[in-house]
């Protein structure tokens, strides 16, 4: 029998491909290559409140923002059924903000109190230039 080579999990990731990469050995690479880098999950976690990632050649700066969004009984049933999780345990994921709902139409969670939520990340895009202006990519939501 021959031997299997378990990866080592204690190298550290690498965000970016060699690909991206100039042969000179600048790298060069977009805001919207930088976030798709920051979504990994060895590099966001349910501490992460945002991932920014600045162009400072085409002065742009775009951001990822974690969002709180407040479950409806609807959505807290029909998760609470795929899950597969009793309700104390339903509760205290929603509580923790666990469960990440990108189609949820629902207002943001602007308090910073506790609350069930779930969580939503909501893409930002600003030009960095004389007049402030902020532009929001295709998600919806209601108090923005």
């Amino acid at each position: 029998t021959k031997d299997v080579k378990k990866p080592d999990k204690t190298k550290a990731v690498r965000p970016f491909d060699d690909s991206l990469c100039a042969v000179g050995g600048s790298c060069s690479v977009s805001t919207e290559e930088a976030l798709h880098c920051l979504r990994g999950r060895f590099i966001r976690n349910l501490s992460t409140l945002a991932c920014v990632a600045i162009d400072l050649q085409k002065l742009e700066m775009k951001v990822l923002l974690r969002e709180r969004h407040p479950p409806t009984p609807k959505e807290i049933s029909v998760f609470t059924e795929a899950a597969k999780k009793p309700g104390p345990a339903m509760a205290k994921y929603l509580t923790e903000g666990v469960i990440e709902n990108p189609l949820t139409k629902a207002p943001r969670i602007v308090t910073g109190m506790p609350a069930q939520h779930f969580h939503r990340w909501g893409k930002y895009a600003f030009a960095m230039n004389d007049e402030p202006k902020a532009e929001e990519s295709s998600s919806t939501t209601a108090d923005r």
